[in-house]
Order: C-alpha cells, then structure tokens, then sequence
C-alpha cells in the first residue's frame, strides 16, 4: 500500500490529471480490493455543482480538465450499530501553479507531490481494508489542479462553500484549504465518529518543523493522542 501510493505521488503531472487518477483508484478497487466490501462513487462536474462545492469548483475553474471527487466506502463484514466509523479526507492536487498568484519557477518544481495526502489516505484505506479492519471507513479524494487560463478564478473572488459560507480568494495559490473545505463538509455529512485529514497544505509547517516531521493538529485531544501513539509505534514523525 505503501509502495502503491509513492507510485501514484511520483507519477508526471501530465499523466495523472485528476480523470486518470479517479480512474487509477477506481481499477485497483475493483482488482486489488474486489469481494472486500468495498462501494466506490465518483463525483464528477455535474455532481459537484449538485453538491454546490463551489470552492471545489473555482480551483477547478483554469483547468483542461474535470474535477473529480473519489468517495470510498468500506463497511466490515461484522458491522453493527456500535461499529466505529472514521472518514479519511485527501488532498488531490494533482499539480499546483498557484493560479493567478503564480509560483515562481523554482517553487513550481515539485507540485505534482501536492496530491500526496489523497495518495497517502487512500494507501491507508488500501492497507486497512486488505487487512480487515473491524471499522466502517470512508475515504474521500478530492482531485484537480490548479492551473491558469481566461476561466481560472481571480484573486477577490468571493465565492459560497458547500455549507453557505462565503470565502473570498485573496491568493489563489491557497487552493488546498478551499477544495478541502468543501470535502470535510461532504466527510461531515456521512456522519462518522472521527476524520483525519492529510494535506500538503503549507509550506508553513516546513519552515516549523522541517522535512522530516508531520504535523498534527486536531480538536480531539483524545483521539490526536491515539493517532500519536500509532505514529510511534510504526516509527513515523509526527
């Protein structure tokens, strides 16, 4: 699983576009995870405008290709009314620009890595259902790139999210945050007991704590020591 999602994280930008990847993860649901309880539903323009993920849709807005959300849900063969349910949340930029606030050349290099948090969950999904896992998991991937062209959004925009908030787009190279607040406000409708969020969301947390560690925040204390103490146990730096 592991291995799985480093290919999907090192595969070129102008290969793994947001449609090829959606279909890359719908093909190994269907082979490596076949008979395992697995249900997949993809959400693609149209179903997004439906969901009114208008965020979602304006980082989407300056690309040549569609949107799309990945919505995996794995359900025990045990399952009962007191099983857990966690919804795992991924970042899918499947390149970044910044958009109208364009990067400079040397920070451009590298943004196909800024889909790695949809990579790193659905490996954990991966992992987790080959294993049996005894809990409900939904794992939602949020996947386009941010690139520039007459349709992309402009920095003022204001636009409303999912849940009625409005956001006005001051940097179009914050695109991360905006597709993600329309994914945990979809996560939040298939009303599990936790969500955990993987991101390349700012560079931020390099300048922090560098490129070795991971940074967790969380509104859980008790739940963000759990996913501590697994950190610790299989040796990742969190």
């Amino acid at each position: 699983a592991v291995n799985y999602s480093r290919d999907l994280t090192n595969e070129a930008p102008n290969i793994l576009h947001s449609e090829e990847y959606a279909n890359r993860i719908e093909n190994d649901v269907k082979t490596t995870l076949k008979g395992k309880g697995v249900k997949t539903t993809i959400l693609g323009m149209k179903e997004l405008k439906k969901e009114n993920m208008n965020l979602f849709l304006a980082v989407n807005a300056g690309s040549a290709y569609d949107p799309r959300l990945v919505h995996l849900t794995y359900t025990p063969k045990k399952a009962t009314k007191n099983t857990k349910h966690i919804a795992l949340v991924g970042k899918g930029l499947t390149f970044d620009t910044g958009g109208y606030s364009l990067k400079p050349g040397a920070s451009m290099m590298g943004m196909k890595f800024d889909m790695g948090g949809s990579a790193t969950v659905y490996g954990a999904f991966r992992a987790a259902v080959l294993n049996d896992a005894p809990y409900k998991i939904t794992c939602i991937l949020g996947m386009t790139d941010n690139a520039v062209n007459e349709s992309a959004v402009m920095p003022d925009s204001i636009v409303k999210a999912r849940n009625g908030t409005t956001v006005e787009i001051l940097n179009t190279d914050a695109e991360g945050r905006l597709v993600l607040a329309d994914c945990l406000d979809y996560a939040c409708d298939q009303g599990p007991d936790f969500i955990i969020d993987a991101a390349t969301l700012t560079g931020a947390c390099l300048i922090a704590l560098g490129t070795e560690v991971c940074a967790v925040l969380g509104n859980d204390d008790k739940f963000t020591k759990k996913l501590l103490a697994s950190a610790k146990h299989s040796d990742e730096y969190m």
